[in-house]
């Protein structure tokens, strides 16, 4: 019986089957409950995309996991592994909608992740779920596997941050791990700055409108929802521009006047509309924020995002994290790791990304050393 594979990350949740190519469910990471229903309601929790797109005006959102990968809201992870084992229909031999069936579990975790965590979170599994065999692998030691390789730094640009980890023959290396709050939720949040800066305002509602409207039992239908369901809207509409519009200059240092004749770039639209007829257009200014990245000033952060502050180096520029950890490893494995650079997570997925890195990074070490 193949065992069932649990990612749960800050911005979403997915399930899957080991040994396939892809997850088969996907959810939000941020879960919402209701509170003007009542305790144990079929209306108390909305944790499905659809359910969260529901305007309610007593709707709290929740995360899951918090910005340093580890487990946070526990009601709000049961609720998720729950609904994951559900849309799974995790073989014939579940006794009830929910549960593990008779699969093993492998659950990713943060490096970050404390041993009281994790015995919490394995008393859910054996106890709530039934779950007959668990296994907790760090997240960056499966990344690595995936890619076929045993030895590797993982660079991974989650939307909570972006940690930088060793790893050596398949084992995490927690002492020289780094990590930065600079990730897809960090980048959204300076979306929405540049969209306050040129006068376009985003309608949350209209993030809602797919999902439909809710009544009061007055009749009167819900204009207005709480501050966490709306931040929430808003840095969706802010994600949709950034995955459009956002990249990287190969360029170092190219002014905005010489790049705009380069837009929009191979791949990328100049417009971007969003759901209530609103529309960006691509600029320089746009196209280049994922460089706060690599910007060795601290910008100001607007997201809302709730972070530890004590993690070293925890507004640190991404090459600055690499040179960091690779100086505190073994220096027999430093050449090793840099020719392994991988990355992955979702905030990867930049134009240009990967060159800007490789050369960013290239500045930093002797000449002799291929960064790859």
């Amino acid at each position: 019986v193949a065992a069932v594979v649990c990612d749960i990350g800050y911005s979403n949740a997915r399930f899957g089957y080991a040994g396939e190519d892809i997850p088969k469910v996907y959810l939000s990471g941020e879960i919402g409950h209701d509170e003007t229903q009542a305790l144990g309601s079929e209306n108390e929790w909305a944790i499905t995309d659809a359910e969260l797109s529901v305007l309610r005006p007593g709707i709290v959102t929740h995360h899951a996991v918090n910005a340093e990968g580890c487990f946070a809201n526990w009601d709000a992870l049961e609720k998720i592994w729950a609904k994951g084992f559900e849309y799974l229909n995790a073989g014939p031999s579940a006794k009830e909608s929910g549960q593990a069936g008779g699969h093993g579990i492998i659950m990713s975790e943060g490096i970050w992740t404390t041993e009281t965590e994790r015995s919490q979170m394995m008393e859910l599994m054996f106890e709530k779920f039934e779950a007959p065999a668990l296994f907790m692998a760090k997240s960056a030691s499966l990344a690595s596997f995936a890619c076929g390789r045993s030895t590797s730094l993982v660079v991974d640009c989650g939307a909570g941050g972006t940690s930088v980890v060793p790893v050596l023959d398949g084992y995490v290396l927690k002492k020289p791990a780094q990590r930065t709050r600079r990730g897809g939720q960090y980048l959204s949040g300076q979306v929405s700055e540049f969209l306050d800066e040129n006068h376009i305002k985003l309608n949350t509602q209209a993030a809602c409108l797919s999902g439909g409207t809710k009544r009061l039992s007055d009749g009167s239908l819900v204009t207005a929802s709480s501050e966490s369901f709306e931040q929430r809207n808003k840095l969706t509409l802010c994600e949709q521009v950034k995955k459009e519009l956002c990249g990287l200059p190969l360029v170092l240092g190219i002014a905005d006047a010489e790049l705009a004749p380069h837009l929009p770039v191979s791949g990328m639209s100049n417009i971007c509309e969003l759901p209530d007829g609103t529309t960006v257009n691509l600029s320089p200014k746009l196209f280049r924020i994922p460089e706060c990245l690599f910007s060795s000033t601290e910008t100001n952060m607007q997201t809302g995002m709730q972070t530890g502050g004590v993690i070293p180096g925890w507004n640190s520029p991404l090459q600055g994290c690499i040179h960091n950890s690779l100086e505190l490893c073994d220096i027999d494995i430093r050449k090793e790791l840099m020719n392994n650079i991988l990355l992955t997570g979702a905030g990867s997925q930049f134009k240009y990304l990967p060159e800007r890195l490789q050369k960013e990074v290239s500045a930093k070490i002797p000449r002799n050393i291929k960064v790859r």
